[in-house]
Formats: structure tokens, sequence, C-alpha cells
């Protein structure tokens, strides 16, 4: 990053109104618990790839669930300061060259983005806990069923 870009940034910051940005994203934007599940996701296109093999698949939906959850975390928190402070927690990259330097354009982009990443996770976290419960308990019923013989 430049001095430059740090300079345009600062006087982004330093010249914009606070009170106007904020009332631009609460009328735009959704507080992050009031996003909605994404409606295009279509969850079992992202475990097609996954094992066949019962133990297998059990471990990739352990691994995928876990990512998901902890992007998930981060893009909540993330989209929340971003609603909560406005350009004070975005970069000077961010303000600077992703906002051309126009704070509704700075906050706007990350706030479309992390919304949709949070759609996506409301969506995709229910889907992977529910395939895993699933194949965990046919793992538990074929336990029993080996414990048998």
């Amino acid at each position: 990053m430049t001095d430059r870009m740090k300079n345009l940034a600062d006087q982004v910051r330093a010249s914009h109104d606070a009170k106007a940005l904020s009332a631009y994203m609460a009328s735009e934007f959704q507080p992050a618990n009031d996003i909605e599940a994404s409606l295009t996701c279509e969850p079992e296109r992202y475990i097609t790839e996954f094992p066949s093999d019962l133990d297998q698949r059990i471990k990739a939906l352990k691994v995928r669930l876990e990512g998901e959850e902890e992007r998930y975390r981060k893009d909540f928190a993330r989209y929340s300061k971003i609603m909560t402070e406005g350009l004070s927690a975005l970069t000077d990259l961010e303000i600077a060259y992703n906002g051309n330097c126009d704070p509704v354009m700075a906050v706007r982009s990350p706030l479309l983005i992390l919304g949709s990443h949070i759609a996506f996770g409301k969506t995709m976290i229910p889907f992977l806990r529910e395939q895993l419960a699933t194949c965990l308990k046919a793992r538990s019923a074929a336990g029993e069923q080996l414990a048998m013989f």
C-alpha cells in the first residue's frame, strides 16, 4: 500500500458524514442476524465428490462443517463490525481502492459480499449438520450389526 492510498483513505475518513453513512447502511442492509438463508444455494452440489465410504464421508463432512462454521463466524463478525463502525472497520485499501474514495461504495462492496456469505452459511451449515447426523446414525447402526456377529 502506498502513502498516497493511506492519505486518500484518511481524507475520506475525516471528511465523510458518518451519520449519513450509518443511515444509508441501516436503510440498505439488514443486521447480520436478519439475513435469510440463501434461496439459490443447492447444498447437495457441494458434497457430490465426497467419498462414498461411510467413515471417509463422515470425516469429510466434519472437515467441511468446521470450515463452514469458521467462515460463517468470521463473515458474521466482519459484517456486524462494518455495520456498527462504518469506515472505521475498513482498511485503507478498501476505502481508497475498492471504494474509489467513496464512503458508500467502500462499505457497500464488503457488505454485499459478506451478506451473501452469511446467507450461504445459513443454508450450508444446517444441511451439513443433517448429513453428518445421518451418516453418524448409519455408522452407529452398522456398528450394532457388526457387534451381533
